[in-house]
Protein backbone atom coordinates (compact mmCIF):
# COMPACT_ATOMS: atom_id res chain seq x y z
CA UNK A 1 0.00 0.00 0.00
CA UNK A 2 1.08 3.20 -0.93
CA UNK A 3 1.80 5.77 1.53
CA UNK A 4 3.59 8.67 0.69
CA UNK A 5 6.42 10.36 -1.45
CA UNK A 6 8.78 12.65 -0.65
CA UNK A 7 10.99 14.95 -3.00
CA UNK A 8 14.88 14.54 -1.89
CA UNK A 9 14.74 18.54 -0.01
CA UNK A 10 16.85 17.09 3.20
CA UNK A 11 17.54 14.14 5.40
CA UNK A 12 14.40 14.27 7.62
CA UNK A 13 12.73 11.25 6.15
CA UNK A 14 11.19 10.89 9.89
CA UNK A 15 8.87 13.13 9.94
CA UNK A 16 4.83 12.77 9.82
CA UNK A 17 4.44 10.92 6.79
CA UNK A 18 1.97 12.58 4.26
CA UNK A 19 0.02 10.20 2.90
CA UNK A 20 -1.41 10.66 -1.11
CA UNK A 21 -4.53 12.03 0.16
CA UNK A 22 -3.35 15.17 2.31
CA UNK A 23 -1.79 17.36 -0.54
CA UNK A 24 1.25 19.02 0.28
CA UNK A 25 3.97 20.82 -2.06
CA UNK A 26 6.49 18.19 -0.42
CA UNK A 27 4.82 15.33 -1.80
CA UNK A 28 4.08 13.25 -4.57
CA UNK A 29 1.03 11.80 -5.67
CA UNK A 30 1.54 7.94 -6.32
CA UNK A 31 0.50 8.17 -10.18
CA UNK A 32 3.17 11.35 -10.02
CA UNK A 33 5.57 8.97 -8.43
CA UNK A 34 4.56 6.11 -10.87
CA UNK A 35 5.67 8.78 -13.77
CA UNK A 36 8.98 9.38 -12.86
CA UNK A 37 10.41 5.98 -13.34
CA UNK A 38 12.11 6.22 -17.15
CA UNK A 39 12.14 3.10 -18.11
CA UNK A 40 16.24 1.90 -18.77
CA UNK A 41 15.12 -0.41 -21.16
CA UNK A 42 15.51 1.14 -24.13
CA UNK A 43 18.37 3.35 -23.32
CA UNK A 44 20.66 1.70 -21.05
CA UNK A 45 22.97 0.33 -23.40
CA UNK A 46 23.72 3.57 -25.42
CA UNK A 47 26.49 5.65 -24.26
CA UNK A 48 26.30 8.00 -21.79
CA UNK A 49 22.79 6.38 -21.39
CA UNK A 50 20.98 7.75 -17.85
CA UNK A 51 18.19 6.16 -15.74
CA UNK A 52 15.44 6.55 -13.27
CA UNK A 53 15.89 3.34 -11.33
CA UNK A 54 14.73 2.30 -7.63
CA UNK A 55 17.20 1.75 -4.90
CA UNK A 56 15.92 0.04 -1.35
CA UNK A 57 17.28 0.13 1.52
CA UNK A 58 16.53 0.84 5.45
CA UNK A 59 14.88 4.46 6.39
CA UNK A 60 18.64 4.70 8.50
CA UNK A 61 20.37 4.49 5.08
CA UNK A 62 17.84 6.78 3.49
CA UNK A 63 18.93 9.78 5.96
CA UNK A 64 22.39 9.30 5.44
CA UNK A 65 22.22 9.24 1.80
CA UNK A 66 19.84 12.14 1.72
CA UNK A 67 22.34 14.30 4.33
CA UNK A 68 25.76 13.30 2.56
CA UNK A 69 24.97 11.58 -0.65
CA UNK A 70 25.89 7.85 -1.27
CA UNK A 71 28.87 6.61 0.17
CA UNK A 72 30.73 4.04 -1.25
CA UNK A 73 32.79 3.00 2.53
CA UNK A 74 28.85 1.32 3.51
CA UNK A 75 28.38 -0.67 0.20
CA UNK A 76 28.06 -3.93 0.67
CA UNK A 77 29.81 -6.72 -1.53
CA UNK A 78 27.27 -7.89 -3.62
CA UNK A 79 26.92 -10.20 -6.84
CA UNK A 80 28.31 -7.63 -8.68
CA UNK A 81 31.14 -6.30 -6.08
CA UNK A 82 31.20 -3.21 -4.15
CA UNK A 83 28.77 -1.15 -5.82
CA UNK A 84 25.44 0.80 -5.79
CA UNK A 85 22.32 -1.47 -6.84
CA UNK A 86 19.83 -0.09 -8.90
CA UNK A 87 16.84 -1.93 -10.15
CA UNK A 88 13.90 -1.15 -12.53
CA UNK A 89 11.01 -2.86 -10.06
CA UNK A 90 10.68 -1.70 -7.25
CA UNK A 91 9.74 -5.13 -6.15
CA UNK A 92 13.34 -5.89 -6.73
CA UNK A 93 14.51 -3.25 -4.62
CA UNK A 94 11.91 -3.94 -2.12
CA UNK A 95 13.89 -6.89 -1.63
CA UNK A 96 16.32 -4.58 -0.07
CA UNK A 97 14.59 -3.14 2.21
CA UNK A 98 13.23 -3.13 6.58
CA UNK A 99 11.14 -1.55 7.78
CA UNK A 100 10.92 1.73 10.35
CA UNK A 101 7.55 1.33 12.14
CA UNK A 102 5.81 -1.12 9.66
CA UNK A 103 7.16 1.23 6.69
CA UNK A 104 9.23 0.64 3.86
CA UNK A 105 11.20 3.37 1.80
CA UNK A 106 12.99 3.22 -1.34
CA UNK A 107 14.57 6.13 -3.24
CA UNK A 108 14.24 7.25 -6.70
CA UNK A 109 17.00 7.85 -8.18
CA UNK A 110 18.71 9.35 -11.24
CA UNK A 111 21.08 7.08 -12.15
CA UNK A 112 24.27 7.89 -14.82
CA UNK A 113 24.83 4.62 -16.29
CA UNK A 114 27.51 5.53 -19.20
CA UNK A 115 28.69 2.77 -21.13
CA UNK A 116 27.50 -0.26 -19.63
CA UNK A 117 28.55 -3.92 -19.37
CA UNK A 118 26.30 -6.68 -19.69
CA UNK A 119 26.29 -9.70 -17.63
CA UNK A 120 23.46 -12.46 -18.10
CA UNK A 121 25.14 -15.50 -16.97
CA UNK A 122 23.57 -17.83 -14.50
CA UNK A 123 26.16 -18.57 -12.14
CA UNK A 124 29.18 -16.14 -11.75
CA UNK A 125 32.47 -16.97 -10.66
CA UNK A 126 34.17 -14.67 -8.24
CA UNK A 127 36.97 -13.64 -11.27
CA UNK A 128 33.71 -12.04 -12.75
CA UNK A 129 32.52 -10.60 -9.91
CA UNK A 130 36.27 -8.75 -9.16
CA UNK A 131 36.04 -8.04 -13.32
CA UNK A 132 33.27 -5.80 -13.30
CA UNK A 133 34.42 -3.16 -10.61
CA UNK A 134 38.02 -3.47 -12.63
CA UNK A 135 36.45 -2.81 -15.90
CA UNK A 136 34.64 0.63 -14.66
CA UNK A 137 38.59 1.28 -12.79
CA UNK A 138 39.94 1.20 -16.01
CA UNK A 139 37.62 3.04 -18.24
CA UNK A 140 36.22 0.29 -20.56
CA UNK A 141 32.82 0.85 -18.89
CA UNK A 142 31.17 2.43 -16.21
CA UNK A 143 28.62 0.86 -14.86
CA UNK A 144 27.45 -3.35 -14.85
CA UNK A 145 23.83 -4.60 -15.75
CA UNK A 146 23.30 -8.13 -14.09
CA UNK A 147 20.61 -9.16 -16.42
CA UNK A 148 19.14 -11.61 -14.24
CA UNK A 149 15.84 -11.03 -16.47
CA UNK A 150 17.56 -13.07 -19.17
CA UNK A 151 19.01 -15.74 -17.42
CA UNK A 152 16.95 -16.49 -14.40
CA UNK A 153 13.31 -15.00 -15.88
CA UNK A 154 13.54 -12.17 -12.44
CA UNK A 155 14.95 -8.54 -12.71
CA UNK A 156 17.39 -6.75 -13.89
CA UNK A 157 20.10 -4.93 -11.73
CA UNK A 158 22.40 -2.01 -12.43
CA UNK A 159 25.56 -1.16 -10.71
CA UNK A 160 27.39 1.96 -10.66
CA UNK A 161 30.91 2.23 -8.38
CA UNK A 162 30.66 6.07 -8.34
CA UNK A 163 29.09 8.09 -6.11
CA UNK A 164 28.93 11.07 -8.30
CA UNK A 165 26.38 9.08 -10.53
CA UNK A 166 24.17 8.35 -8.51
CA UNK A 167 21.35 11.59 -7.47
CA UNK A 168 18.64 10.53 -5.15
CA UNK A 169 15.01 12.50 -6.19
CA UNK A 170 12.34 11.19 -3.79
CA UNK A 171 11.74 9.14 -1.11
CA UNK A 172 8.74 6.56 -1.17
CA UNK A 173 7.22 5.39 1.62
CA UNK A 174 4.80 2.41 1.29
CA UNK A 175 3.56 -0.53 3.64
CA UNK A 176 3.39 -3.91 2.19
CA UNK A 177 -0.29 -5.90 2.05
CA UNK A 178 -0.36 -9.51 3.46
CA UNK A 179 -2.50 -11.87 2.27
Amino acid sequence: KFTACFRSQGADVSSPRCTDSSPSSSVLTKDAASGLVISARQDALSINAEAVLFHGTSATAVEGILSSRFDKQKCKNGLGGRGFYFAESITKADEYTSPSDGEHCVLVCRVLLGRVQVCADRDLSRQQREGFEQSVKTGTYDSVLLDREQCNGTYREFIVYDATHCLPLCVVWYKRQTS
